[in-house]
């Protein structure tokens, strides 16, 4: 499988986590703050913005729930599945890797949202940004679907 289809599968991922969240932060409080987070991941420091309210999302109010995101003009459903399991939706996939689902791995440490998809022997992962009830990816916010 192609390393730059299982990086578009991660990255829309994590666009469909965090799109929901920064939209609603965004219009709570205006534009949000331009600082990083330290996310702990390479090449996403600069571009994760610093939380500007407490999380109010953990693991348990993230179980079963579905966001939608747009990350490098695929737009994907993300389903977070009890026991840190992911799934991910588009018909964009199908194109690039043959399926339109992939699965993965999510876990919340603090503001952070750490989420893995998987295609085949592929792993991609990417770190968003928890702040209120909103999930931020490199400054874009997820919608929350369900």
């Amino acid at each position: 499988m192609n390393k730059s289809v299982v990086v578009a599968i991660v990255v829309i991922a994590a666009i469909v986590v965090g799109v929901p969240l920064i939209a609603k932060v965004m219009q709570s409080s205006g534009t949000s703050s331009g600082g990083s987070a330290d996310t702990g991941t390479a090449g996403s420091d600069s571009s994760a913005p610093a939380p500007t309210a407490a999380p109010a999302l953990d693991s348990n109010s993230l179980m079963n729930t579905v966001w939608s995101m747009r990350v490098d003009k695929v737009t994907l459903t993300v389903t977070f599945l009890p026991g840190g399991a992911l799934q991910a939706q588009s018909p964009m996939l199908k194109a690039l890797i043959g399926t339109d689902t992939v699965g993965g791995s999510w876990a919340v440490n603090g503001a952070n949202l750490n989420i893995t998809a998987v295609a085949g022997d592929q792993q991609v992962s990417e770190t968003a940004v928890i702040s209120g009830d909103q999930i931020l990816v490199k400054g874009t916010p997820a919608k929350r679907i369900q």
